[in-house]
């Protein structure tokens, strides 16, 4: 199986692309992509005309001289629903069954027209009992059947669709996703934006802290290689920073109202 590995993030007014060389615990951007979606051919997360959409791909991975044909594919819909919850302590298998067979206590859906992926995140105490906290993600149908579509006109072979998130999780778990190509088992996690980041900055560094108690900051860095450094931190507020260390060709982007530029035309719709 090929190391590089395509993420692929197709939005109503552009489509991001960044190709990546995974080796077990580490990875290196190779190739980035930013164009215009084709004007009329998203609603609302969802694509309804893949030809179209298929042809600017196929079109871009060629121009760029992309190699990966796996392809983790993100998706953005306000119909798209995402929850953590909290359930009696059990198994993850029972957990499925309870939330499939009670959906209406969950989620508002009509589960027929929805795939939905289940997660356990952590044992937590609740009311002083033992329970697990768990991840409930429900992509309608609607979505996800014009985006297999459009990755199969293309010439790619989806291996996971996501929803921004944790970026690096799904990355490094490749493995765990090569071989589940059924719709419902492909929905995952994913945040496809931070490694833009790379395209202006020789280094990034992040700090982070849950707002769970007892907590441990994390901090983060990489430049960009097949390396990267994790360790215990010292933030003391909650939240996330990021910290990036421009190249010399992104100099410009340091100056405040030549930021504002971008966001506001890129940004802003």
């Amino acid at each position: 199986m090929s190391s590089k590995l395509l993420a692929l993030e197709i939005g109503h007014a552009h489509i991001k692309m960044i190709e990546v060389n995974r080796k077990l615990k580490s990875m290196q951007v190779i190739n980035y992509s930013f164009i215009d979606t084709p004007q009329w051919c998203m609603e609302d997360g969802v694509i309804i005309k893949p030809d179209i959409i298929a042809l600017a791909i196929s079109k871009e991975l060629k121009r760029k001289g992309y190699k990966a044909k796996e392809v983790i594919a993100v998706v953005q819909s306000d119909s798209i629903i995402s929850r953590e919850i909290v359930v009696p302590q059990t198994r993850l298998r029972k957990i499925e069954k309870e939330i499939v067979k009670h959906t209406n206590n969950y989620l508002p859906i009509k589960l027929d027209d929805y795939e939905v992926d289940i997660r356990k995140i952590r044992e937590v105490i609740d009311d002083g009992t033992l329970k697990s906290e768990v991840s409930v993600v429900a992509v309608p149908d609607k979505i996800i059947q014009p985006l297999i579509e459009t990755l199969d006109l293309a010439g790619l072979i989806p291996i996971n669709i996501t929803i921004p998130a944790e970026c690096l999780n799904t990355l490094f778990n490749r493995e765990k996703y090569k071989d589940k190509t059924t719709e419902d088992d492909m929905i995952g996690h994913f945040g496809l934006g931070f490694y833009s980041a790379f395209m202006v900055a020789d280094e990034v560094h992040i700090d982070t802290l849950s707002y769970k108690e007892g907590a441990t900051p994390v901090h983060w860095t990489c430049d960009g290689g097949t390396e990267y450094d994790m360790e215990e931190g010292n933030k003391t507020t909650v939240g996330t920073e990021i910290t990036l260390f421009l190249n010399e060709d992104s100099v410009a982007f340091s100056n405040e109202y030549r930021v504002r530029e971008v966001l506001e035309k890129y940004c802003s719709f």
